[in-house]
């Protein structure tokens, strides 16, 4: 989809807005936008990093999960929803959302959270977490 140039000035403002830390002003022109431009994953994907970045952990995992909906194969929104999820006490629907990605894409982003859930399962003794780990870690070996 092309945005207008009314929208491009919307993502500009947005971007600078969030630079200067104006969480809430960025998140307002975004929610518009998003209003506007119904189910765009640019949009939602970047409601999701804003939510994040002020620690609205719930928001940030309602939009990354829209996102994810809106595109599947997107890493970046994967692992946004992931982190999330994780911050929200939720670590076992944020290891099924990476093994949902790792079974349809190879993991790029998500590199350095495999290596750490890889050494993070000799300590832990919850075997649930640990089996599903070791699902997605023979899945990304595989390729």
């Amino acid at each position: 989809m092309e945005f207008s140039e009314t929208d491009n000035d919307s993502f500009q403002l947005f971007f600078d807005l969030r630079e200067k830390k104006e969480y809430k002003k960025a998140i307002a022109i975004l929610k518009k936008l998003d209003q506007r431009v119904k189910n765009n994953s640019k949009i939602t994907g970047l409601l999701g990093t804003a939510f994040y970045e002020t620690s609205n952990y719930s928001s940030s995992k309602f939009y990354f999960k829209k996102t994810t909906i809106l595109n599947e194969k997107s890493e970046l929104a994967s692992l946004g929803l992931f982190h999330s999820l994780c911050h929200l006490g939720k670590e076992i629907l944020a290891l099924k959302e990476l093994d949902r990605f790792v079974s349809i894409n190879k993991p790029i982003q998500y590199k350095i959270t495999l290596l750490e859930l890889k050494k993070s399962i000799k300590n832990s003794s919850n075997q649930k977490r640990n089996r599903i780990i070791t699902q997605i870690l023979l899945k990304v070996n595989k390729e």
